[in-house]
């Protein structure tokens, strides 16, 4: 009921956000687990989505399982991907490892334009690599959630994310693409 997207896909299994209102790390969920894991370091161990597999089964290479069958018919049918719903798809992990670059390249391949919706509170979609990839994608919404204006409230709820004037920043860069920009006020 949260994010009412059929298909929620998260790069990331944890947020470096650290938002004090987050409800994925006061449960015993993966996300607990990731962040203990995150205290040794990060590395590849820290994905959760396996782009190799999902572009498999997106071309028709790997379909065997029921579970790639659903999933392979499930995408045949065009239905919009959620990218982040309980990590964030543009933060600091993105700028280090571009694993929803690389999601969006696979999304974009042979012109096939998969729609998608990004939830972000950071800021890595402003560099010129993600913009030429979003200049002809004509079905993706980004949407920059944040929750006050006012920079010192936030330091104190969420620690970990950029300021809104960084955040906002992509309103001046996405107009010269297809890529339509919402907020979402929580």
């Amino acid at each position: 009921p949260y994010c009412s997207y059929p298909l929620i896909v998260e790069i990331y299994n944890f947020c470096q956000h650290d938002c004090l209102y987050c409800f994925t790390k006061h449960k015993e969920t993966w996300h607990n687990k990731a962040m203990q894991r995150k205290k040794r370091g990060f590395n590849k161990i820290l994905d959760i989505l396996d782009i190799g597999s999902l572009k498999a089964i997106f071309s028709g290479e790997q379909v065997q399982s029921k579970k790639d069958l659903l999933l392979k018919s499930f995408l045949d049918q065009r239905y919009a991907i959620q990218i982040g719903a309980q990590t964030d798809p543009g933060g600091r992990l993105e700028k280090k490892y571009g694993r929803t670059f690389e999601l969006l390249k696979l999304l974009k391949k042979d012109g096939n334009y998969y729609p998608v919706r990004i939830s972000t509170k950071g800021s890595a979609f402003k560099n010129g690599k993600y913009l030429d990839i979003f200049n002809s994608y004509r079905q993706a919404t980004i949407l920059i959630s944040i929750i006050s204006i006012d920079n010192n409230i936030l330091k104190k709820i969420e620690p970990n994310t950029p300021q809104v004037k960084e955040q906002l920043s992509l309103q001046n860069l996405l107009p010269k693409t297809s890529v339509k920009l919402g907020l979402s006020l929580r």
